[in-house]
Order: C-alpha cells, then structure tokens, then sequence
C-alpha cells in the first residue's frame, strides 16, 4: 500500500503441526520447535529424535489451520472487529524418514494415509485440496457470503 493508506481487509493464518504421541506438541511452535533461526531440516531432525521407538500406530498427527479474516477500522484509535474465522485439519501420520523432494516443513515427514505419499510427494493441486490450510481456505470462502459490506461483497 501506499504511505499513508491502511487495508481495508487483513487476512491471518496460524498453522502448526501436532503429533499424538507428544501430546499436541510441536503445535503452535512448529516453526521454531527446535528453537530461534532453526532449519525445516533441523525441525524435522528433531521430531524424528522425539519419535525413536514410537511404533506407526502411535504416529498420528494432524496439521491444523486457523484463519481470521479482519476488518480494518478506519482510524487506528478504533478497535479492530472480527469478521470471520474459519478452521482445517488433515490427518496423517509421521514417517521414520522423509520422503519426496516438494513442500516445506514437515512436508515430508507427513503421510497422507489415503494417497499412501506424504505432502512433500503430491502435487500443488492434490495438496491444496487435502491440506488443512486449504481447507481453511474453502472453509473461510464459503462464509464470505455473510459480509454485508466492503470490497468483499460479492
């Protein structure tokens, strides 16, 4: 935006991964999980660590999405107002090693039962459509209907 204009709308997104057998953990400290400046490869090293000797059945996982979608007040002394909110999951299961060469994160650690590939194996399309930020997305989209105002209105 130019100096001096502000958004009329701010879209926010918080992702995390959380593993069942470490009770939700890395969650929302998925990105930093092996702490400050680290690596996807040194999260993924650490997860793989926090797993030795878990046995597949107690591997699950699930990426979770949420989105709030934000009206931006037109003098900043105002409070800002929610719009709307929307939330995704997928479920998974961690693997003993990476696998493929897409995605980022913990793309290829997660296995997507159903397609027997993790998200670091499918495609962009297949992954926006089972994603847990895709998801969100979709979900999000259906409820912009509900804005009765603003550059959203359809």
């Amino acid at each position: 935006l130019p100096p001096g204009q502000r958004p009329h709308w701010v879209l926010a997104d918080d992702s995390g991964l959380l593993v069942d057998a470490l009770g939700g953990e890395p969650g929302v400290r998925s990105a930093r999980y092996a702490g400050p400046g680290a690596t996807d490869r040194d999260n993924n090293r650490k997860l793989l660590a926090a797993l030795a000797g878990v046995p597949r059945e107690r591997r699950g996982a699930e990426f979770v999405c949420a989105l709030s979608l934000v009206e931006v007040p037109a003098r900043p002394q105002m409070p800002a107002e929610e719009v709307l909110t929307a939330e995704g999951r997928c479920r998974g299961e961690i693997l003993l090693e990476e696998r493929g060469e897409g995605g980022f994160g913990y793309d290829p650690l997660f296995l997507v039962p159903a397609l027997e590939r993790t998200f670091a194996q499918i495609t962009q399309e297949e992954k926006n459509e089972l994603s847990h930020r895709g998801r969100a997305l979709k979900a999000l989209r259906a409820r912009l209907g509900s804005l009765q105002s603003g550059p959203l209105k359809a």
